[in-house]
């Protein structure tokens, strides 16, 4: 079974796979979630780290915006415990 930590390294090897594969570079995805979100795009970039190194879990909406912008179905960012893609949902941190 995988632990939290482990779940949140493996959805954040999966953004950095989208954005990859979309050809974009961390900052130029953090201006476009930030320009969805009204916010600075380096504290969006700090975001996206964060995420993408695993050391938090992204909240559902910003993975949903990621999803966009990538144009990546939501399910690819889903890990079962062996870590492949299951298509079922990811447990995220509830918004607040």
């Amino acid at each position: 079974m995988l632990t939290t930590k482990e779940r949140a390294q493996k959805v954040g090897e999966r953004i950095v796979a989208a954005r990859k594969r979309k050809g974009m570079s961390q900052v130029e995805l953090s201006k476009v979630l930030a320009e969805r979100y009204g916010r600075d795009p380096e504290s969006v970039r700090r975001t996206l780290v964060n995420n993408e190194t695993g050391k938090y879990s992204p909240r559902l909406h910003f993975l949903e915006a990621i999803a966009a912008a990538t144009e990546q179905p939501l399910a690819f960012f889903a890990v079962e415990e062996g870590g492949e893609a299951d298509g079922e949902a990811v447990p995220f941190r509830e918004a607040v």
